[in-house]
């Protein structure tokens, strides 16, 4: 999904509104995934389609849409069921020359985004939706980039090095790359909570806070922060140590994940009743997810009553 947005956002990034600003050199880079929801599972053998199209665009930013949709040819159904939808946002900045943005990690944004008008009322509406939803998140997401073991979470389940598969042309590693470990790992979490299999519903509110390069040393961290009586709701970071000072480490990205628990058949069963917050930090969190959790379920009760 990320690949596929990130083309699309370097195609339309470098097709510049101002001549002046045309001979600088740009990228795009993801700030944020508003929202990530999984509609039905894709199977092994099942052939993926992609379909990105920008919804609108601002001084140096971008909102894409994407939709997955799964085909399955071994049994001759040539249909689409549309398995994964998602609203990310990019940010056109200058090139920083190599040497310096190893050290300092910084990014310029590069104003000059070609505009795109919604296509329809539908996009419309979804702009402006996912706008008022970044504004609001700017205010409460936690925009730091230091690591706080007192306030993030601690139990490191993946740790590895960032290969050259895993980066653009400019080393700088995709934030798919980065929400893909943070997924597996929260997966890991959920399964040692839950002993059944269990996927992932939606990831929410995941934002890069500081770049990751080709070869630096990550960690994922997970905590769980709610559970209701069918889904779990977990906090995942990846951090790397400090490109100055190594003794500090850097917060790469955020996210909110939600999953649900399996049975043999299938089914979505009942979470263990067995967790508990351990300190007044995660007594805060779980009741803003747990707000979050009823706000959104009564949401959804409307709309099934109209």
């Amino acid at each position: 999904m990320e690949m596929s947005a990130y083309i699309l956002a370097n195609r339309h990034g470098n097709i510049s509104s101002s001549d002046a600003l045309s001979t600088t050199p740009t990228t795009a880079v993801l700030a944020s995934i508003a929202s990530c929801t999984f509609l039905k599972p894709m199977h092994v053998g099942d052939i993926s389609h992609v379909r990105v199209k920008i919804l609108s665009t601002y001084s140096s930013s971008m909102l894409i849409s994407v939709h997955v949709y799964r085909e399955d040819i071994r049994n001759g159904d040539s249909s689409l069921i549309k398995t994964n939808e998602a609203h990310l946002w990019y940010v056109r900045v200058s090139r920083t020359p190599k040497t310096g943005f190893n050290r300092h990690r910084t990014f310029q944004p590069c104003p000059g985004v070609q505009r795109i008008a919604p296509m329809s009322n539908a996009d419309i509406r979804m702009s402006q939706q996912q706008r008022k939803h970044a504004v609001e998140q700017r205010a409460v997401t936690i925009r730091t980039d230091v690591y706080k073991p007192m306030l993030d979470p601690t139990t490191v389940l993946i740790a590895r090095i960032c290969l050259p598969s895993d980066g653009t042309s400019t080393s700088l590693v995709f934030g798919g790359v980065l929400a893909k470990e943070m997924d597996s790992a929260a997966g890991i979490a959920t399964y040692k909570f839950c002993c059944t299999n269990c996927v992932t519903v939606s990831m929410n509110d995941f934002v890069l806070l500081s770049p990751c390069v080709v070869g630096d040393y990550i960690k994922v961290r997970v905590r769980i922060v709610f559970v209701s009586r069918k889904t779990v709701e977990l906090e995942a970071i990846v951090t790397r140590p400090d490109s100055v000072d190594r003794s500090i480490e850097r917060v790469c990205a955020r996210a909110r994940f939600t999953f649900v628990s399996l049975d043999k058949n299938g089914r979505v069963k009942e979470m263990p009743t067995t967790w508990v917050p351990q300190t007044k930090h995660e007594e805060q969190l779980c009741q803003e997810a747990k707000e979050k959790y009823l706000r959104k379920k009564n949401e959804r009760l409307k709309q099934q009553a109209r």
